[in-house]
């Protein structure tokens, strides 16, 4: 996502990463590097998380409840499924107002996350591909006919959604986003 992020609040940043403390003030906003609609992409992020025991965290999101729910990825949960410690959620709309279509990580089959060391996910759409992948190499895919995604946030933010609802708990060492959806040997570069 480049070097142009704007950070907001009072976010700590150590030679780790940033810093989130589920402070709903403390997030990254970035210029949303995607077209709408968004035709296909990956996030990829490397993190390391508190488990919690309430809310969901936000990880990178262009995702407002209200409406404008751009493409997001949630670690513990999601907007939807409400609090789950053992899933990745990854969301999309085809129209920013219905509620997302999702992609949830089969349980333990991408790396559960865990307390002492980083996860690194990559999350990727296409007109016929949702993939998520794994720094241990496991990906899991399903293929169908899913359009594109609607993209009309002018911002994702890092560590929170844009409606500052679901905070972030933990530490967020690198994140990135491409246009196109990465395939596994490149993941694995």
């Amino acid at each position: 996502v480049g070097g142009n992020g704007t950070v907001t609040g009072s976010l700590q940043f150590n030679n780790q990463g940033a810093i989130f403390t589920a402070n709903a003030a403390n997030y990254i906003s970035f210029p949303n590097p995607l077209p709408n609609p968004a035709v296909e992409y990956t996030i990829l992020t490397a993190f390391q998380s508190v488990r919690p025991t309430a809310p969901y965290y936000a990880r990178f999101s262009s995702y407002s409840g209200a409406a404008n729910r751009g493409p997001s990825v949630f670690i513990y949960g999601s907007p939807q499924q409400g609090l789950n410690n053992r899933f990745f959620f990854h969301y999309f709309s085809a129209d920013g107002a219905t509620s997302p279509s999702g992609v949830i990580s089969a349980d333990g089959s991408v790396g559960s996350p865990t307390l002492d060391g980083f996860s690194f996910l990559a999350a990727g759409y296409s007109a016929t591909t949702r993939r998520f992948y794994s720094g241990t190499g496991s990906i899991q895919e399903s293929s169908g006919s899913f359009g594109t995604a609607w993209n009309g946030n002018a911002t994702f933010r890092l560590g929170q959604t844009l409606d500052a609802t679901i905070p972030l708990n933990g530490t967020v060492s690198f994140t990135a986003v491409w246009d196109r959806l990465l395939t596994k040997v490149e993941l694995d570069a």
